[in-house]
């Protein structure tokens, strides 16, 4: 009996590459006692064990993701009194804001469209996501550059931000980003290394 050398799996005489994660198969069965040892409940190699983790524990950064872009993302102040927060999800959906009224007069309701950026950023997490569950060795590739993508995107978008604030607020409106923002950009950071 014959078995894959980089992830264990059964192998019949006649496959040319492992139908789990796609290796080629060696002409002999070299290791192939090895390996039905390890699936037999000896230890694994280092190695090994840190592919195993990476395999789970990158589907919870992109899960942990998608929760904090509900946390407060970004807020707008003029002259350090907040007059607007937002979450990630309204960049990404678009939102309607009470504008604060000034001596007593009605508040007026301006709509905030969806930032294009904040968008992408969102699809490249979501996409992550999926990627993330595939067990090919061959695909472990694929969050790590979704979360590139991502980082990239998210990076565009505060620059963005800044430009706008900066360029519309003639240095009397700041933009703070939260703990949202931040948590999102070390998690993608953490994606990219961890796949």
């Amino acid at each position: 009996m014959a078995y894959c050398t980089d992830c264990g799996a059964e192998l019949t005489s006649s496959d040319r590459f492992c139908s789990n994660c796609g290796h080629a198969v060696e002409s002999q069965p070299v290791g192939a006692r090895k390996l039905q040892g390890r699936r037999e409940g000896t230890q694994k190699t280092g190695e090994e064990v840190m592919k195993s983790r990476a395999k789970k524990i990158s589907p919870a950064i992109f899960g942990i993701m998608i929760i904090c872009f509900f946390l407060p993302f970004m807020e707008v102040s003029c002259g350090g009194q907040k007059l607007v927060s937002f979450t990630g999800m309204q960049m990404v959906t678009g939102t309607t804001i009470q504008q604060p009224s000034m001596f007593g007069e009605k508040a007026e309701t301006e709509k905030v469209d969806s930032e294009p950026l904040a968008v992408i950023t969102f699809l490249c997490v979501i996409v992550g996501l999926l990627l993330s569950f595939i067990k090919n060795r061959r695909s472990a590739i694929l969050p790590a550059v979704s979360a590139g993508i991502g980082t990239i995107t998210l990076f565009m978008l505060k620059s963005k931000i800044d430009n706008d604030i900066a360029r519309e607020g003639d240095g009397v409106v700041q933009v703070g980003y939260l703990f949202g923002f931040w948590a999102i950009l070390i998690l993608l950071i953490a994606a990219v290394g961890l796949n």
